[in-house]
Formats: C-alpha cells, sequence, structure tokens
C-alpha cells in the first residue's frame, strides 16, 4: 500500500538513474517531480542508445562486480515486468593477444567471479574459431565467455520507464533545463531553468549525468564527463552478427539491422585530456 508523505522530492535528469530514483521515492510515499529537458529519452543522454552493456565483469573490483550481478537480476524482473524482452542475455566475451595473468583486467575478472562461484568459460585453445568466427582468432589466444551478461535496448528501456513513473504518479515535466540550484539557510531547495522558471522541493535529487557538474561545480575536481568512439555499422546480413557467433562485446541488433562496435580503452574528457578506461565498458 502506498503511503502518502507530505515530503516532495525534485528529482533532475530523466534518465534510467532519475527515473529509477524517481519510482523507488514515490513507491516510498513521496511526491515526486522529474525535471528534465526533454525529450525523454533525451538523444544526448548517456542512457539513450540502441544499446547499452550490462555485465558483472569488472576486474578485481568486487564491489562493481556485486552491484553488476544485483543489476542483472533487476533486469530480469523488469523483462518479466514489461511483458517483453529488453535486456538480452547474450553472455559476455572477454579475449585477449597475450596469456591472461594476475594483475590485468581479463584474468582478475576471472578470477573474482569464478571464486564466486559463476560458471565462466575458459576458452580453450582454438575455441574462439568455433564459438565466435567473427573474431580474429590468430590475434586473440586467450580469454573467457560469461553467460550471465548482455545488453539492453537502452532508449527504450528508458522510455518504459518513464511510463511506468507517470503511471505511479510521478509528474514529469520537460522543457526545463536546470542551470542553477536554489538554496535557503544552507540546504537546496530547488532549481532554476534557462528560462528563469523554478521548480522548489523539500529535496533536490540530482541525477544530471555528464551535466551533473553545471549543477554541482565544487565536484569538478573529481567527476567529469568523456566520450569514446562508436561505431555503427549495417552490414546486408545482419543477422549473422548477433549472438552466440558474435557476443556482447560486439552487439549485433537484428531490428535495425545494424552492429555496433566501441573502442573504450582510452577516452576524451571535454578539454581533450586523455584518461584510462576499463576495457569493454559500455
Amino acid at each position: 500500500m502506498l503511503v502518502t508523505l507530505d515530503s516532495t522530492v525534485l528529482v533532475i535528469g530523466a534518465g534510467i538513474f532519475g527515473l529509477t530514483a524517481a519510482l523507488e521515492l514515490r513507491q516510498r510515499g513521496h511526491q515526486v517531480t522529474v525535471a528534465d529537458p526533454g525529450p525523454v529519452p533525451h538523444p544526448l543522454a548517456a542512457s539513450n542508445d540502441i544499446s547499452r552493456m550490462v555485465r558483472m565483469d569488472y576486474g578485481a573490483d568486487g564491489l562493481y562486480s556485486s552491484l553488476g550481478a544485483e543489476a542483472i537480476e533487476g533486469w530480469r524482473r523488469w523483462n518479466a515486468q514489461w511483458g517483453r524482452e529488453l535486456y538480452h542475455e547474450d553472455g559476455f566475451l572477454l579475449m585477449t593477444s597475450v596469456p591472461m595473468v594476475p594483475g590485468e583486467f581479463e584474468q582478475d575478472s576471472f578470477s573474482l567471479l569464478t571464486g564466486r562461484g559463476f560458471p565462466l568459460e575458459r576458452l580453450p585453445a582454438g575455441g574462439l574459431a568455433q564459438r565466435h568466427p567473427h573474431w580474429n582468432s590468430e590475434r586473440y589466444i586467450d580469454g573467457y565467455f560469461n553467460p550471465r551478461a548482455g545488453w539492453a535496448e537502452a532508449g527504450e528501456v528508458v522510455a518504459s520507464l518513464a511510463k511506468d513513473a507517470a503511471s505511479a504518479g510521478v509528474s514529469i515535466v520537460t522543457g526545463f533545463q536546470a542551470v542553477r540550484l536554489l538554496q535557503e539557510g544552507g540546504r537546496v531547495t530547488g532549481a532554476v531553468s534557462s528560462d528563469n522558471a523554478e521548480l522548489r522541493s523539500d529535496q533536490v535529487v540530482v541525477a544530471a549525468g555528464v551535466w551533473t557538474t553545471a549543477l554541482l561545480p565544487e565536484l569538478a575536481d573529481r567527476m567529469w564527463p568523456v566520450g569514446q568512439p562508436v561505431f555503427y555499422f549495417k552490414p546486408p546480413n545482419a543477422n549473422s552478427y548477433r549472438a552466440p557467433s558474435l557476443s556482447t562485446l560486439g552487439r549485433g541488433h537484428p531490428p535495425q539491422r545494424l552492429v555496433r562496435l566501441s573502442s573504450q580503452r582510452r577516452r576524451r574528457d571535454q578539454d581533450g585530456q586523455s584518461r584510462a578506461g576499463q576495457a569493454g565498458q559500455g
């Protein structure tokens, strides 16, 4: 049963973090408003694309791995709730051109997950060519396959969450480009838009993604937006680029007849500075 509280919450940003926060707060009884420039999903938001990778392979980072495993259960629940498959558990393939060794991302991921009981499949010599023929088996000599991973139809997921939020009683305000937070007596009490409109609330949640530091410039020394090149190919035989021959590391999307590949070893921030990124993340 929903217990209505007197408190109001303003969530700035209608991406996946903002909408899921709004849904959870609404379920706890808060009156929730989500403000976003729109449209939702926003074409420039990190939550939006034809796909986003879902995995629990994060090297030796046990916290991220645990969060990833928990999130996969959530993705499965959403599939059941919506009655359609927006999370596709096609697996996650990690490959390396040298033998896997401790201290490197691939071996650390493999060791942590197998140590937690997840059934990963180590690729035997020659196994890549048999199971994943689109990859160069002469170059990639080691690696493993994790069947408990996949990809989500990102834009469709955000659109579905927006519908769920609206149905739950969350007010979604578009056309609101937040440029400044309102403060009174040391508390944040709302936000001001680029056209000087104001939204006020008892609490404010900033879920603005890459625009966060525009509202909270004091975080600019520890939080910065980064990007990486993404390529979309439209081959005539797109169906051959879907799992299992091509796993989540390179994603094929038969409905759009697109193949999406990205490079995330190093990224560029807004100042053009190169920063390290994790392999396969996205």
